[in-house]
């Protein structure tokens, strides 16, 4: 009787592993990502990593850039009119007050840019877009450079490592370096002409920035590295 028993729950048991396995894959097909699929086209992706440059504004996330910061740090350097401790001094998150005002470039090189510049460079390799992938290797390296200008550290290695709640900084002269590495191989990237190269192409995401001309994104990388 025992071994019956034993024998009706180590079926019981397997029917219901096999049960939810089958029952999740059907929930994770009938109930995609409403807002975009899983894989984006690299041309989709980039238009909106181009406009990190100033400002972001989208459904991930708004109200952020480096003109955001800029209009905190023209404060702090008395740049602008308005310097009085109540608008700057108490506010300035560099300072330790409580709110983000002035980590707006955080949010540019690791939320709004981030993963979806990991995605360009990632996909576009896969695909043989050499210059997408060339131009998310720029940005990055323009992110970089940016964070170490405005708050001397940044984060390299542990950057986008999934479930860490606090990181190991890097200081300015390795930033410095890995910036210049990643710029090169972005010029490395864009001088490519095999694959699927195209400057038409390349303008899809790229309308309003260089429009798809390499040798302006080239000439960005250098200033980059100067």
């Amino acid at each position: 009787m025992k071994n019956k028993l034993l024998k009706l729950s180590i079926l019981a048991g397997s029917f219901c592993v096999v049960a939810l396995s089958s029952c999740k894959k059907k929930i994770d097909d009938a109930y995609l990502n409403p807002n975009a699929a899983i894989r984006q086209p690299v041309e989709n992706i980039l238009p909106g990593v181009i406009g990190g440059f100033t400002w972001f504004s989208a459904s991930a996330g708004t109200t952020y850039g480096v003109v955001v910061d800029g209009t905190f740090v023209g404060r702090y350097i008395q740049y602008w009119g308005i310097n009085t401790t109540a608008d700057t001094w108490g506010q300035m998150s560099m300072l330790g007050g409580a709110v983000d005002n002035g980590g707006s470039i955080w949010a540019t090189v690791y939320y709004g840019q981030g993963n979806n510049v990991n995605k360009i460079i990632e996909w576009g390799t896969e695909e043989e877009k050499w210059d997408y992938v060339g131009a998310a290797q720029t940005i990055r390296a323009w992110g970089w450079l940016q964070l170490t200008l405005e708050y001397e550290i940044g984060i390299l290695r542990e950057a986008f490592v999934k479930g860490l709640n606090t990181f190991h900084y890097q200081d300015q002269p390795e930033l410095l370096d890995s910036c210049r590495a990643v710029a090169l191989r972005g010029i490395e990237n864009l001088k490519r002409t095999d694959g699927k190269v195209s400057q038409a192409n390349l303008a899809i995401g790229d309308a309003f920035f260089n429009q798809g001309d390499r040798d302006k994104w080239i000439k960005f990388a250098n200033g980059i590295i100067a």
